[in-house]
Parts: C-alpha cells; structure tokens; sequence
C-alpha cells in the first residue's frame, strides 16, 4: 500500500456516515482487483493525478482486510481504520467524498 498522502482529493467532500463492514469490503475489493480504474474507486485522487506505476497489478496479488470495527471519526472530518495487509497491521487515514469514505492515505502501524 502506498503510504504517501493523495496530492488532491476530489471536490465536493460531504460528511458521510460510519463506515460499515460492507463498504469496508467494497474498498479492499477495489484495492485487490488488479484494474486501476477500480483502485481510483477506493482512493481519494483525482481523475488528472496518475497512480504510482504498478500500484494496481502490485495490490491484486495482496490479501487486504478493512477492520470497520475500528473505524474513528477525526475531529478534522477525516477518519482512521485498522487493516490488515497480507497480515501486516496498517492504519487507513479516510476522507469522506460526496458521502462516500475513500483511502487518502496509509501507513504501517507501529
């Protein structure tokens, strides 16, 4: 995973409810699915930026759980995630974009 900030997230950023165990799914389902346009679903950049070369067919071989459980509203409007990649723990920074919460960052948990 990549653990560089989106340089820019789309407009039109709203307050979104919890994630839920089912959106959580949808994100790393994205992520794993080895099509870049499925990854941007997932991931708050916009349609100009370019993702890092490789980055889809590098996630798809990759076993990514989004824990929902630990999902933390951030006094920011962002919000904070557990995951697992391939069994390593990761924290998932999330923006809420038109209702919808996207990856905009991670990095390996400590």
């Amino acid at each position: 995973m990549a653990t560089t900030p989106a340089a820019s997230a789309p407009s039109g950023s709203a307050a979104a409810a919890p994630l839920t165990g089912e959106q959580a799914d949808e994100l790393a389902t994205d992520l794993i699915s080895g099509d870049e346009a499925r990854v941007r679903e997932a991931v708050a950049v916009s349609p100009e930026q370019p993702l890092e070369p490789g980055l889809a067919p590098s996630l798809a071989s990759a076993v990514i759980e989004v824990d929902a459980s630990t999902f933390q509203p951030q006094p920011d409007g962002s919000a904070v995630v557990a995951a697992r990649v391939d069994g390593k723990r990761w924290t998932i920074r999330l923006v809420a974009v038109e209702g919808r919460w996207l990856i905009s960052s991670t990095e390996a948990a400590q």
